[in-house]
């Protein structure tokens, strides 16, 4: 599914620089590459041989080969057209978790892709984006159990659904059931990974640490926005994550998951509806996106009718693998 076209439309109207052009104008890619990136290289892998070293300095030594350990050493890969997953014969590759994988017992991965949506809310989520693998044990132990922690970026409804039940979403009970299974398939997963004595790698069934977070999983503000802003003001409590893209993670052991195009998910059949200058700004439409085979245009419209919508997405939100509040 390609949908490359219309996240390439700009809704920026302003008069003012592209972002790339005012980074342009600042650095060149030369510059960034001999310059900023060797620092900052150094000071992750240059240890103490560069400590105290200003940022010219480090990148005058990165340029030098100083304070370079030894290299990680594996067979290099050629270029290739082929539709193959190609790495060096020093690794392996293995499916670990995906799309479907049920997270708890009782629930059966179906390959007519019959599965509910109260299925795919116990199951690993759809098209895998950014991920993080957060340790459970210190040490060597660390390396082998921990939380992986998985961005669903979007759905294809030409997989999602059976072929009896086909692409289209109806505005009835069937179609309200499809948009909620593709809703729980956006979002985060949680899973406990384990290796093996073999060396091979395996998910952990009803580990406790197990959990979805989906389109429809209460969420909560904090930091300097609350609800208590009057742009968040709405009829019922927030909820949900979706078009989970970019990941991050912080030094006190959160995940931070990035939504993204998330203005393609509003839409309304509403004829007189304008768009607010915010947003217009954000690309926001009465059609939304209409991403070829997923008929999500409609889906928030479906699932809550909270004032506001619209600004409750576009977030990065936050949770601890360990716990069970994301925010």
């Amino acid at each position: 599914m390609s949908h490359d076209d219309i996240e390439n439309v700009g809704s920026n109207r302003s008069g003012n620089r592209h972002i790339g052009e005012v980074v342009a104008a600042r650095y060149s890619r030369r510059s960034i590459l001999t310059g900023g990136t060797a620092a900052l290289a150094l000071t992750f892998f240059g240890g103490a041989q560069t400590a105290g070293a200003s940022p010219a300095g480090a990148a005058s030594a990165a340029r030098r080969g100083l304070g370079r350990g030894p290299r990680i050493g594996f067979t290099p890969v050629p270029t290739s057209s082929a539709d193959a997953l190609t790495i060096p014969p020093e690794y392996t590759a293995e499916v670990l978790i995906p799309w479907g994988t049920p997270l708890f017992s009782g629930v059966e991965w179906r390959k007519d892709a019959t599965n509910t949506a109260a299925d795919q809310e116990k199951q690993v989520g759809f098209n895998h984006d950014g991920m993080h693998f957060f340790p459970l044990a210190k040490g060597s132990r660390g390396t082998r159990r921990g939380l992986l922690v998985v961005n669903h970026e979007y759905t294809d409804a030409n997989q999602i659904y059976s072929a009896a039940q086909g692409s289209a979403i109806t505005y009835d009970a069937t179609g309200r059931e499809k948009v909620a299974k593709a809703v729980a398939a956006h979002g985060v997963t949680v899973v406990e990974v384990v290796q093996q004595t073999d060396g091979s790698w395996t998910h952990v069934v009803d580990s406790p640490y197990n959990r979805r977070i989906t389109g429809t999983t209460p969420v909560a503000f904090s930091g300097p926005v609350t609800l208590a802003h009057p742009a968040l003001a709405s009829n019922n409590a927030p909820m949900g994550t979706l078009n989970n893209c970019s990941h991050g993670y912080t030094p006190w052991g959160t995940y931070l998951t990035c939504e993204e195009n998330w203005n393609g998910y509003f839409g309304t059949s509403d004829a007189a509806w304008k768009p607010n200058p915010e947003q217009a700004r954000y690309g926001v439409s009465a059609t939304g996106f209409g991403y070829p085979g997923t008929s999500l245009t409609r889906a928030s419209t479906l699932r809550t009718t909270r004032a506001n919508s619209t600004a409750s997405a576009g977030w990065s939100r936050s949770t601890r693998p360990t716990r069970t509040a994301c925010r």
